[in-house]
């Protein structure tokens, strides 16, 4: 099962059922299964995994094409709330996957981290040019990025629990599993951002942290 962003004992004070104590075992189990059906719709909705992981995107890069072209090409990773710092990301080129391991990294300085949406800019004119890079076929090229993401959890009294993430997910965890809650069944495709059974605070939590879709603008292998 799915860890929580929130605790049943928070939840039941939020939802006002009163302390977790105060609930017979069908309603705490009820109010874990909510929480925990709410997790799997946050990964829905926001577009990336929440359990910690070590992560290898690989690209292909074409010069002149977005999100590559001009002077501050743009990765978007597959996973958001990377915890890699960036001093410690690595990004190698190379035109052979067997050989990336062995390719020479960028310049950590040269780059520009969004953890939480999951994006890597690079700052410099001359850090990825087309002469730092191997040729796989005419102007294309190849790019792989190492870095760790998501969230560890912890043991509690019912199931597991998230920690060290953004309050946002919390609240929005709440939000959402008093919805599961009360009708007894998830929301609907769509609800998280519409009028449309979810209440509206879920769309203003939620909207400005929802990722791109990595696959829209570059495909990853």
């Amino acid at each position: 099962m799915p860890a929580k962003f929130a605790s049943v004992d928070d939840f039941a004070i939020r939802a006002g059922l009163g302390t977790v104590d105060d609930l017979a075992e069908d309603v705490q189990n009820k109010a874990r299964y909510a929480l925990e059906a709410a997790t799997t719709h946050l990964v829905s909705y926001i577009r990336t995994e929440f359990d910690a992981r070590s992560v290898v995107d690989q690209y292909y890069v074409d010069i002149g094409e977005l999100p590559f072209q001009g002077d501050f090409p743009k990765f978007y990773l597959s996973q958001g709330f990377v915890t890699t710092p960036v001093s410690s990301m690595t990004i190698r080129t190379s035109d052979q996957l067997p050989e990336v391991g062995s390719a020479t990294a960028i310049d950590a300085s040269y780059l520009r981290l969004d953890a939480n949406k999951g994006t890597v800019l690079i700052t410099g004119t001359d850090r990825l040019p087309i002469t730092t890079l191997s040729p796989v076929s005419g102007d294309r090229y190849f790019a792989q990025i190492e870095y760790d993401a998501g969230f560890t959890a912890q043991a509690d009294a019912f199931g597991t629990i998230y920690e060290n993430a953004p309050d946002y997910l919390a609240e929005a965890a709440v939000i959402l599993a008093k919805q599961i809650f009360d009708n007894g069944q998830p929301c609907k495709d769509g609800d998280a951002t519409g009028a449309n059974g979810c209440p509206c605070t879920i769309e203003h939590l939620i909207t400005r942290y929802i990722r791109f879709v990595p696959s829209a603008l570059k495909p990853l292998f």
